[in-house]
């Protein structure tokens, strides 16, 4: 059966939360159907990239979307209910290239990441479905847009628009699959639509089981810095927990665009990291990895991969919703700061408490976010709903 992805960024390398997810899925899609992978870019593509994803695609079609066509379509959007999201990765010329791309290949089914990339497809008459990731109405860390956040008014209206889009889109797709049940309920509040519940998951090979060792720093946090909700976390526990700790509580701060806020902030016990091409050598620094995040949507990728580590956890019951880990025993929880500092001490004097969270968390990791395993509702759903079927 063959099969058109599509995508609004070339899914490598793994720096962002989208192209993780199309990475890893794709790599799971590809055990079943040919895949034919469409991506947009804002940058150039090298060849060793894009040999990361072509022993899992029949062909990689890369299109170039130019900056100034991107701020050209936010200003032809004034007067249009087009979220300014949605109209940012529009592009006349490129929408017909797909179009002729899909007439080509005569896919049995489309699969179409994110709301951004639905204008591409919604005239076509091939079966497809659209994975929205997370509720961008409830989340509104709009990639490119992160002005908006210091414009109420603008944010508000885009806010209805991603709304009313997301829900306009559910009667152009023939299945729509989302990240956890909290933006299920935040994209489909009257309950009538079967939206997919497909998780993020891990790859567990890669986060493979370390055991206890001396490490550099007694904590870390990490996510990509440059969005809001890592970057209120990171504000967090350097302003509320880290008061209440002793001075040689060592703290590592670490992720893709730090602020000029974080970097100000480094003194001897806290530090802040960049982006690494390999994120294991960050959480392997620390002892536990904390993540006091209180808003947002979607899931934390972070919590799972430091679980599959071997790492244990302290976070927010928020957090925690959306993954489902058993509190005080494979994972903690804390809701403010004078208990993120009680829980974070206790996991460096209780080895007995360290060595149950760590073994757990990795196990829970294993049999319930492996890719394989999180995969497989959406693949099954692809089958049922492609032209073969």
């Amino acid at each position: 059966m063959k099969l058109v992805v599509l995508t609004s960024r070339f899914p490598f390398p793994l720096d962002k939360g989208d192209k993780l997810r199309a990475y890893y899925q794709i790599k799971e899609l590809s055990k079943h159907f040919d895949v034919y992978l469409i991506s947009l870019t804002d940058r150039p593509i090298s060849e060793s990239e894009k040999r990361e994803l072509t022993p899992y695609c029949k062909s990689v079609d890369i299109q170039y979307l130019q900056t100034n066509k991107r701020y050209l379509n936010l200003a032809s959007n004034v007067i249009s209910d087009m979220p300014w999201q949605v109209r940012y990765f529009y592009d006349c010329d490129i929408a017909h290239h797909i179009d002729m791309m899909i007439e080509e290949i005569n896919p049995d089914h489309i699969y179409v990441q994110l709301i951004r990339m639905a204008p591409y497809v919604r005239n076509v008459a091939h079966k497809k479905s659209i994975d929205y990731m997370d509720s961008v109405g409830l989340n509104m860390a709009q990639i490119g847009l992160n002005q908006f956040k210091r414009i109420p008014f603008l944010n508000k209206i885009e806010r209805r628009r991603c709304q009313r889009y997301e829900s306009k889109l559910f009667s152009e797709f023939d299945a729509q699959y989302i990240i956890s049940h909290r933006d299920r309920k935040a994209i489909d509040t009257s309950g009538k639509h079967d939206v997919h519940v497909v998780s993020n998951g891990v790859d567990t090979d890669y986060f493979d089981f370390v055991s206890n060792q001396q490490c550099e720093y007694q904590a870390a946090f990490i996510g990509n810095l440059g969005y809001v909700h890592n970057d209120k976390a990171a504000h967090y526990l350097i302003d509320e927990i880290m008061p209440l700790m002793t001075d040689d509580f060592r703290v590592l701060i670490a992720g893709s665009r730090p602020s000029e806020w974080l970097n100000i902030k480094q003194r001897s016990n806290i530090r802040v990291f960049g982006y690494t091409d390999d994120i294991r050598e960050y959480y392997r620094k620390a002892r536990v990895i904390v993540a006091p995040i209180y808003s947002g949507s979607g899931q934390q990728n972070k919590i799972l991969e430091a679980m599959s580590l071997g790492i244990p956890c302290v976070t927010t019951s928020f957090v925690n919703e959306s993954i489902g880990a058993e509190p005080g025993e494979e994972i903690l929880i804390a809701d403010d700061p004078k208990r993120f500092s009680g829980d974070m001490l206790a996991l460096q004097f209780d080895q007995e408490l360290f060595n149950k969270l760590s073994y757990a968390g990795r196990n829970m990791v294993k049999e319930r976010f492996d890719w394989s395993k999180v995969t497989k509702p959406l693949i099954e759903s692809i089958k049922c709903n492609s032209k073969e079927s």
